[in-house]
């Protein structure tokens, strides 16, 4: 009887059976019953007996295919809070003393963040110019003192060589020296070289010669300390993100993804991102599935954002439970431990898909926007200053429907 009835309600949805359903709704609470059920059984044999259960099989037992019927249903009825859910991830659902505390801790690790990225470009700045000036001074440097005649110092020479060796070996060794560490050696260098003939004889050959190899390793280490400073820029850029952005974070990494891809059309079209984005899926072209490719990103950040919060609802739920009736603590440091951790992969999960499906919006608005237009019956813009005072007409109608008029282009 109860595998009938699982049948008829497979039956009645079974136009929901689609990757969307599978992997964004059914998938996360399939998992998240499969843990309740296991911690059940585990803390309350007598209540769960599992391993019974197992034993049985689902031909014998009515309990399995009760279980399935409920998750089936249970998914389907948790589809439309997937935004719901996302809320609470970036916060936009919770309190605003909670959004504000989060903000401000992120807050300071933005202006953190921008602070080593600016300090590392100037450390850029710095070796390029550097690079660019140096070698031409060094040698020119190294005329004035040949041409001058003059005879190495070798207190000067020496206290110039070590800083230069002393710049050489640190990069060497794969580090980066400060950009003034090295200015210093490289005005130390260029001041023994003019005041020093780096061709001497006699007994000043073996500082003139260190001068020469002091030159040639500044020469190669200008160059890859301007490589390394520049990939230190780049790995600080990644490492930070969108903290490391001019415009203020939201409360959570996920709020800036989401964020990005809502401000986009603003920026570049000057048209609200709620008005648009809604209407693109009327032209976006099913030959080049590009409505696919936006659903496919779509799916995967609803499966890692239903699954963070199945998941932390699992620790909820079990931690308090376990504090009091189970008389097991491995239990409740394994629920409490391994549920934070799969909270926490899910959720970086959830941000690394949000910020793809940044790039596929943005993708979507650009190549859609012009046949949106014609969808709407409006004339095609010439440029992108017309185009923003069309899609601001259009939205202003939108605001305050039938106060003002539109006129429409019929397209052959």
């Amino acid at each position: 009887m109860i595998s009938g009835l699982f049948s008829q309600l497979a039956n009645a949805f079974q136009s929901s059976f689609s990757r969307a359903f599978w992997f964004a709704s059914f998938m996360p609470v399939a998992m998240a019953t499969t843990m309740h059920i296991i911690i059940a059984g585990l803390a309350f044999p007598a209540f769960v007996p599992l391993k019974e259960w197992l034993e049985a099989g689902a031909s014998s037992l009515g309990i399995i295919p009760l279980i399935a019927a409920g998750v089936f249903v249970l998914a389907y009825a948790i589809g439309p809070l997937t935004s719901v859910a996302l809320g609470f991830l970036d916060a936009s659902r919770t309190p605003v003393w909670f959004q504000e505390a989060l903000r401000k801790g992120r807050l300071k690790e933005a202006y953190k963040a921008r602070l080593e990225i600016e300090q590392a470009k100037e450390c850029l700045t710095g070796y390029q110019r550097m690079r660019e000036t140096g070698v031409t001074s060094m040698i020119a440097a190294r005329k004035t003192g040949i041409n001058a005649g003059n005879y190495p110092t070798p207190e000067v020479c020496k206290a110039a060589v070590a800083m230069v060796r002393k710049i050489v070996n640190q990069i060497e060794r794969g580090g980066l020296p400060s950009a003034q560490d090295t200015d210093e050696a490289l005005t130390s260098l260029i001041a023994a070289l003019g005041t020093s003939a780096a061709q001497a004889t006699g007994p000043d050959v073996a500082t003139a010669k260190s001068l020469t190899e002091a030159q040639d390793s500044l020469a190669v280490a200008l160059i890859r300390g301007e490589a390394e400073a520049e990939h230190q820029l780049l790995l600080k850029k990644q490492r930070h993100g969108s903290l490391g952005a001019m415009t203020p974070p939201e409360a959570t990494r996920m709020g800036d993804a989401r964020q990005a891809a809502e401000l986009y059309s603003h920026q570049v079209y000057s048209i609200r991102f709620e008005y648009i984005w809604p209407r693109l899926w009327l032209v976006m072209s099913e030959k080049d599935d590009f409505g696919a490719s936006v659903s496919n990103a779509q799916t995967q950040v609803d499966f890692a954002v239903i699954s963070t919060c199945m998941t932390a609802l699992v620790v909820i739920v079990w931690v308090p439970v376990l504090t009091v009736f189970s008389t097991s603590p491995w239990l409740l440091l394994g629920v409490a431990g391994i549920g934070a951790l799969m909270c926490g992969l899910f959720y970086e999960l959830a941000v690394a898909g949000q910020w793809a499906l940044v790039h596929v919006v943005k993708a979507a608005i650009d190549r859609y926007h012009l046949e949106l237009l014609k969808v709407l019956y409006q004339p095609l813009p010439a440029t992108r200053a017309a185009e923003r005072q069309i899609w601001q007409v259009l939205e202003a109608d939108d605001n305050a429907p039938g106060t003002g008029d539109i006129a429409y282009r019929y397209h052959a």
